[in-house]
């Protein structure tokens, strides 16, 4: 039997930009089904679909997504290079799930396995759109590090 990807509190986290005190509320909300090991929150791409297919969550996923370009856009000024990558995969949920994770791991994890600077991701979001069936990421960050993730999309 195949090993299933896990995802960590912290990757879901970084995926949908929701912070982990809000994440850790919708478990004992009952909104988010996980297991708990050594202290720490595993999840299945199972879960995660179930998660994000709640009206609910789905709502507010919407709105923090569509907040990552307007705030690239009309928020304040840079005093470093910063780009802004739209880009919408269209797939069945978990397909488009497995590449969040591609994505996650690579702006968590250096070239070296090392992990990144903080300061070159400055956002990213995750939103899928079961309607359009489609996945749709937002990264603001630094070029070089948007360009690595161009190339992990062409790739999948």
């Amino acid at each position: 039997m195949p090993i299933r990807r896990r995802y960590t509190l912290e990757e879901l986290s970084e995926m949908t930009a929701l912070t982990k005190r809000t994440l850790r509320n919708y478990i004992q909300q009952g909104l988010l089904q996980g297991e708990k090991e050594h202290g720490k929150w595993y999840f299945t791409e199972e879960e995660l679909a179930k998660f994000f297919s709640s009206e609910f969550v789905r709502q507010g996923l919407k709105i923090k997504h569509q907040t990552v370009a307007g705030d690239f856009l009309h928020g304040p000024f840079r005093i470093v290079p910063t780009g802004c990558f739209l880009y919408d995969l269209p797939g069945e949920q978990e397909e488009v799930l497995q590449v969040c994770g591609k994505v996650t791991e690579l702006l968590n994890v250096g070239e070296a396995g090392e992990e990144q600077e903080k300061q070159e991701v400055r956002r990213f979001s995750f939103y899928y759109d079961e309607k359009r069936r489609v996945g749709s990421f937002a990264l603001v960050g630094d070029l070089g590090l948007i360009s690595k993730v161009v190339e992990l999309l062409q790739n999948v």
